[in-house]
C-alpha cells in the first residue's frame, strides 16, 4: 500500500518536473517573435502536464465517477449501466481524439523538430487508453495490471529528457544553431 502511494508521489513529482520545464521553455521561445508558435506548443504541453499531475494526486476523476453513479441510482438506470459506461468512456476518448489530432494537425512542423515529444505523449496515452479499459471491466492480466505505470513513466522521462535539453532555434532557413540555458 505504501509503495504504491510512493510511485504516485514520484509520478506527481515527474509530471510538474516536466510542466515546469516545459514553462521554462514557453518562456525562452515566447520572447522570441519568430517563435510564437513553438512557444504556445511549450505552453500547452506544460498545462496539459500540470493538469495530469494534479490529477493524479487529487483523484479528480473519483468525484465525477462518484456523481455519474449517483445520478444513475436516482434515475433507476442500473440495468444499463455498461452502456453508460462505454458512451462516457467513448466520449471521452473521442474528445480527446479529435482533439489530439487538431493539435497534432497545428503543431505538425514542431513535431517534426521534437518527434519525441510524440512519443512522449503517445506513451502517455496509452497508459490512459489501458486505465479507461479497466474502468470499462475489460480483465486484464494481473502482472500487466500491476506494472501499467511503467507507461505513464517511460513517457514523463522521454517528455523529461525533451524538455531538459537547450534550446533549438531553427531559423527561417532551416539552419540550426543551438543556445546556452
Amino acid at each position: 500500500m505504501h509503495s504504491k502511494i510512493l510511485v504516485e508521489w514520484c509520478i506527481f513529482f515527474l509530471y510538474m518536473l516536466a510542466s515546469g520545464l516545459s514553462v521554462r521553455r514557453w518562456r525562452y521561445f515566447n520572447l522570441r517573435s519568430d517563435f510564437r508558435s513553438e512557444g504556445w506548443f511549450w505552453l500547452l504541453l506544460a498545462s496539459i502536464l500540470l493538469v495530469f499531475g494534479i490529477n493524479k494526486i487529487a483523484d479528480l476523476q473519483t468525484f465525477v465517477l462518484s456523481s455519474l453513479r449517483s445520478m444513475a441510482l436516482v434515475f433507476n438506470l442500473a440495468q444499463i449501466k455498461l452502456t453508460l459506461k462505454m458512451a462516457f468512456v467513448g466520449a471521452i476518448l473521442g474528445g480527446s481524439f479529435l482533439s489530439a489530432g487538431w493539435l497534432i494537425w497545428q503543431f505538425r512542423i514542431l513535431f517534426r523538430r521534437y518527434p519525441f515529444v510524440l512519443l512522449g505523449l503517445a506513451s502517455l496515452a496509452g497508459y490512459y487508453l489501458v486505465r479507461a479499459a479497466d474502468f470499462l471491466g475489460l480483465a486484464m492480466p494481473i502482472p500487466l495490471a500491476s506494472r501499467i505505470w511503467v507507461l505513464e513513466v517511460v513517457g514523463l522521462l522521454i517528455l523529461l529528457i525533451v524538455v531538459w535539453r537547450n534550446p533549438i532555434h531553427f531559423g527561417r532557413d532551416g539552419e540550426i544553431s543551438r543556445t546556452k540555458r
